[in-house]
């Protein structure tokens, strides 16, 4: 195969997170050809994704600087960005984005900028780099998702489909798996440290996470082809199509993960808080744990973060748009939970980093883990791992830092007009907004 071709293939492989197998046919390539630069930037670029540091670091030392190309220099500035010179990398990303001019091409770069200035303590020109981020995002997405573009449109529609009291009382007694049988699920919205958390409890022998899946989209489509709606009928499932609807399930998680006898699975999916009725339904005594963060970090975070699908792109494209989808999302969480009372927990990421110790107690006792000390280990766990696929890829393999506790309070002017918006959870979950 042609050595483009070749390297084409095994970045769309990347993209499918065919690790393994695009890693393998670049050292295929390099073996045949030991001068390709492409080959050796693109390796180099899956190294620093894998978190092997030292490796992409000497890939890219033997490529030309001349011969990097834009691939190559972003490579470059990530890794001067982990190895903390974040004022060259902050150069690097400028340079870049000289180089790089194609509208949605360079808005990863952009928000690579955002987070170099953002480390300096430059929140102006961080908000500035992130404005041209989303608009370069934007640009795409509105052809893809264009019914979304609207500032109007309501951000996750999902949460219009509730479970009334009235509905949970026609609920059928079925029969279903206990907890120790049931998936745990982590849930929460988006940066609230639900990787984190995922890590943390992988790190543990008797548990195994899976990357962020989908797999209740399939379940409830599952549902609509018995011919029932969701969420109104769940109460007209019986044992035996809830066993249907949880091989379903079962049978997507075994694609992705091999679960050893006694081993419990962790399904961590933030926006699973938004299918509560269902994994109430199928999994009653599965444990479920929200991750939660001061309200108005999760939206500048989530604002800070370059997502690849195009709806997530456009619920993070304003802040105001956050808020309200945060806003919608919680209320759902709130309002659900009081209705179908799922053996839950609440824990926040604050906590976590003041008092990691007690963090993980408070785990263990939840889920009857014996020896939770493990659960601090989750770094080392995250590195050895190698490919995480969600934005917060470089940070689960840090140790445990105070860096992102309380950074909206740097960015309180461009925050102010959300506020009214998150104060009600701000108070709700015993965050201050002073």
């Amino acid at each position: 195969m042609d050595e483009s071709l070749e390297v084409d293939l095994a970045t769309a492989l990347i993209q499918i997170e065919r690790i393994d197998v695009a890693e393998r046919r670049l050292q295929l390539l390099l073996d045949r050809k030991p001068d390709s630069a492409r080959a050796r930037v693109q390796l180099a670029a899956l190294y620093e994704r894998l978190s092997r540091i030292a490796e992409a670091e000497n890939m890219l030392a033997a490529v030309a600087p001349e011969a990097w190309g834009d691939e190559g220099l972003a490579v470059h500035a990530a890794l001067l960005l982990r190895a903390g010179r974040v004022l060259e990398a902050r150069t690097a990303y400028e340079a870049l984005l000289q180089r790089v001019c194609m509208i949605g091409h360079n808005a990863p770069f952009y928000f690579a900028l955002a987070k170099a200035c953002d480390r300096l303590g430059d929140a102006a020109s961080a908000m500035r780099a992130l404005e041209d981020g989303h608009a370069a995002q934007l640009h795409i997405a509105s052809r893809l998702v264009p019914d979304l573009v609207d500032p109007a449109s309501e951000p996750l529609p999902i949460t219009r489909q509730r479970v009334t009291q009235a509905d949970r009382a026609r609920w059928q007694a079925i029969a279903a798996p206990d907890v120790q049988a049931s998936p745990i699920f982590v849930v929460g919205f988006p940066r609230s440290g639900t990787t984190l958390l995922e890590q943390m409890l992988d790190a543990h022998p008797a548990l195994r996470s899976m990357d962020e899946r989908g797999f209740f989209h399939d379940v409830i489509e599952g549902m609509q082809r018995m011919g029932w709606t969701y969420p109104h009928d769940l109460g007209k499932l019986d044992s035996e199509a809830c066993a249907s609807l949880r091989a379903i399930y079962w049978a997507k998680v075994a694609t992705v993960v091999a679960l050893k006898d006694g081993v419990r699975l962790v399904d961590k999916n933030p926006l699973n808080i938004l299918r509560l009725p269902m994994l109430q339904r199928i999994f009653p005594n599965a444990p479920v744990i929200l991750a939660l963060r001061h309200p108005m970090d999760v939206v500048l975070s989530c604002y800070m973060q370059s997502f690849r699908a195009p709806a997530f792109q456009m619920l993070c494209s304003s802040l105001d748009r956050l808020a309200r989808g945060y806003a919608n999302a919680l209320r759902f969480w709130m309002d659900q939970s009081e209705v179908l009372r799922p053996h839950a927990m609440e824990l926040r990421y604050e906590d976590l980093v003041e008092d990691p110790a007690r963090y993980a107690r408070a785990l263990g006792d939840f889920l009857d883990l014996e020896d939770v000390s493990v659960l601090l280990e989750f770094d080392t766990h995250a590195r050895a791992k190698g490919f995480i696929s969600t934005p917060s890829y470089a940070q689960v393999v840090e140790p445990l830092h105070k860096r992102a506790v309380g950074r909206w309070q740097r960015y309180r002017p461009w925050l102010e007009p959300v506020r009214l918006e998150l104060a009600p959870f701000c108070e709700r979950f015993g965050y201050s907004l002073d």
